[in-house]
């Protein structure tokens, strides 16, 4: 059963290269042989086997899940990625008009100008751009009300609330449905985990004394952050992302989309824009919790890497 299975795949999979599609199946393959030995799943492998089937559907519409992902033409997906976020400097002088000062009015209308773009990618069945979006625009509005503080009050804190765990719950079902997928699933749990690991990394730097670290790590890493993070430059943070989210869209080796995933991860980390509005919060951070945020990404992404070459490894 699971043999005709990927084969009625493979063949509804005839417009990907050969190579990728190895790896495309390779990765199910992993995935149901985890299954398979999974006790949740069933008291015995046939019973396994058949709930295994039951939830990835039909090969038909597994393969549109893969196209979503791995469509040949993907420079549309491109575009509606890259040109909003090159507008974002443009967005930030026009708030600066309107606004005599910088406020969390500005981040409202942000979100709400770029909250179009994940139905649109819902709408492309794209999901590469949904989870862009929906990933930015739930950081935002966390970022937003933790830095407000109670600002707003509780009824529009209530409705922000609520469009975050909206959109929360899209990418929830989205990486559900490419649960076999590895590269996705890290792809969008990445940016949400690293504001995860921003607010307990805040909580651990308020009551921790985390102070010894070898001098020479402290200062390449505090010097990264001058120079291309912080200081109002935001060249890291901006550039950086915009060219490694630009190389994983548009790869169509698997590979690559690894390497450009863990740059991606690298950007986050060494420009810490995650963790910068619990400063004016908790204090300066503790050079060891620097260093801490800083490579984590980069380690998730390797280990995960690592943890998917080994099963695709231990199949042939």
């Amino acid at each position: 059963m699971t043999q005709e299975y990927i084969q009625s795949l493979r063949n509804n999979l005839k417009d990907f290269p050969p190579e990728e599609q190895e790896i495309l199946l390779d990765e199910l393959m992993s995935h149901i042989e985890s299954g398979e030995d999974d006790p949740i799943m069933g008291k015995n492998k046939e019973e396994r086997i058949k709930k295994l089937m039951s939830e990835l559907g039909n090969p038909q519409d597994l393969s549109k899940g893969f196209k979503s992902i791995y469509r040949n033409n993907r420079f549309i997906d491109f575009l509606l990625i890259v040109i909003p976020y090159l507008l974002y400097p443009f967005l930030n002088v026009m708030y600066s008009n309107l606004m005599t000062t910088y406020n969390w009015v500005d981040v409202r209308l942000d979100i709400l100008i770029h909250l179009p773009l994940v139905v649109v990618g819902l709408w492309r069945k794209s999901t590469l751009v949904t989870l862009f979006w929906v990933s930015t625009l739930v950081i935002q509005i966390f970022a937003m009300l933790i830095s407000a503080q109670g600002y707003y009050g509780n009824l529009q804190t209530i409705i922000w609330l609520v469009i975050a765990f909206t959109l929360i719950t899209l990418l929830g079902n989205i990486v559900w449905h490419h649960r076999y997928d590895a590269l996705i699933i890290v792809f969008a749990l990445l940016p949400l985990t690293m504001l995860i690991v921003g607010i307990v990394l805040a909580i651990i730097n308020s009551s921790a004394d985390l102070s010894s670290m070898p001098q020479v790590i402290d200062k390449l890493i505090l010097d990264i952050y001058i120079n291309f993070a912080g200081f109002g430059s935001g060249y890291l943070p901006f550039y950086g992302t915009l060219i490694t989210i630009s190389l994983f869209v548009l790869a169509t080796n698997h590979n690559v989309r690894w390497i450009a995933l863990g740059f991606y991860g690298l950007v986050i980390g060494l420009s810490r824009h995650h963790l910068n509005l619990f400063d004016e919060i908790q204090g300066l951070m503790a050079p060891p919790i620097y260093l801490v945020y800083a490579i984590l990404p980069l380690v998730l992404v390797l280990l995960v890497w690592r943890l998917s070459q080994s099963k695709a490894q231990t199949q042939i």
